[in-house]
């Protein structure tokens, strides 16, 4: 059994940019096999968090650890995938083509997939209603549509890390809630540590786990509980 307790450790960390400083001077321990909301005001740095744990952009300072492995050792497709709100210009490529960009890495020297890596995306294309439209293109999809595509890409992928920035922005009441229920299957299920940025009260306060927040300059992890206290600061 694994003794692993922290899926990412932020160790004295600074983030931002030339002279102005996001994040300052923080540490932090983000448990494995939790489902963690990420809130801060906009323009506090969560997106730019995200892209320093995904390796896009360099700390000024301190250190990140994912699965007890320093991140500059770390193959981030291995360990982590991750949920952007923008589109993206995918001309020609279908929803099954774009959800199989998850599997890459297992497919052979012709590009193909085994059949196994086949029944599993077409398991996340179920779980998240998209096996009509799996021959669709994408670029005719909805903004709902395509948000949907790129979360079952990222599921597929089956890393034990998942980021999340913003997931059900273009998803209505009742995707959110089936989507909310997917994260906990996921993390009850599968033990994997997913953290979402979000404003959507009702998934930060009925939903998560714990909640990572970043406040004047400084990452906190806390109880869900706490975001009523934060809104009203």
């Amino acid at each position: 059994m694994s003794t692993l307790k922290y899926a990412i450790s932020l160790k004295n960390i600074e983030l931002g940019f030339k002279n102005y400083s996001l994040i300052s001077d923080s540490s932090v321990d983000i448990p494995k096999g939790k489902l963690i909301g990420l809130v801060g005001l906009n323009g506090t740095g969560k997106t730019t968090l995200f892209k320093a744990i995904l390796k896009e952009v360099q700390l000024s300072k301190g250190e990140i650890i994912i699965n007890n492995l320093n991140l500059e050792s770390v193959a981030i497709e291995e360990h982590i995938s991750v949920v952007y709100t923008h589109r993206f210009r995918a001309f020609g490529l279908t929803v099954m083509d774009v959800v199989s960009m998850g599997k890459h890495k297992l497919a052979n020297w012709k590009g193909e997939l085994s059949s196994t890596d086949i029944g599993e995306v077409m398991k996340y294309l179920s779980y998240l209603g998209l096996e009509e439209i799996k021959n669709q293109k994408i670029n005719t999809l909805s903004d709902g549509q395509f948000q949907k595509v790129m979360i079952a890409k990222a599921l597929v992928q089956e890393t034990p890390i998942i980021l999340m920035d913003e997931p059900t922005a273009f998803l209505d009441v009742k995707q959110k809630n089936e989507f909310y229920k997917l994260l906990k299957v996921l993390v009850r299920e599968q033990n994997k540590t997913i953290i979402v940025s979000t404003h959507d009260q009702i998934f930060i306060q009925e939903k998560c786990d714990e909640l990572l927040v970043i406040d004047n300059k400084k990452l906190l992890l806390t109880s869900p509980s706490y975001f009523q206290e934060f809104i009203l600061s």
